[in-house]
Parts: structure tokens; sequence; C-alpha cells
């Protein structure tokens, strides 16, 4: 793996990056990519790709929804 600052990379280019480096170090990532490509129109400004309030939404709905199963998940596991 490694990252050619002199080419220009898309979004998933860059995520499927980041997913490598965890799985080579055995390190938890959770992709939201693929439910925010699903609906793009709606999940980014056209002007500049950032999220919109509904991209905002869904990251944060799916951040939730993983902190809530893991860290019962660990919270299980210490007890």
């Amino acid at each position: 793996m490694g990252y050619d600052i002199t080419r220009v990379y898309g979004a998933r280019k860059a995520q499927d990056l980041i997913i490598e480096f965890c799985q080579e170090n055995r390190m938890e990532c959770l992709d939201l990519t693929p439910v925010l490509e699903l609906l793009a129109r709606t999940a980014y400004l056209e002007i500049d790709g950032h999220w919109t309030e509904e991209g905002n939404r869904i990251v944060a709905d799916g951040l939730l929804k993983w902190f809530r199963t893991n860290m019962l998940a660990i919270a299980y596991e210490g007890n």
C-alpha cells in the first residue's frame, strides 16, 4: 500500500486505502461510504462534496448503531 501524492484520488480510493490499512493492522474500521454512495444525491452537497444535513444524519445514525453494538459487546466482555 502506498499513497502517491502526485495522483488525484476519488473518495472511494481514499476509503479503500484506509480500509486496507486497518485490515493489515488488525484494526476495526467502520465504512459508511456504501450507504452514503447509495444516497449520493441527498447525502452530498453538489458544490463541493461535503455532507448535507441528510449526509450528516446518515453518518450519525451509523456511528450510533456501531457504538451501541460494540460498546455493549465490550461492556459484556469486561464483566
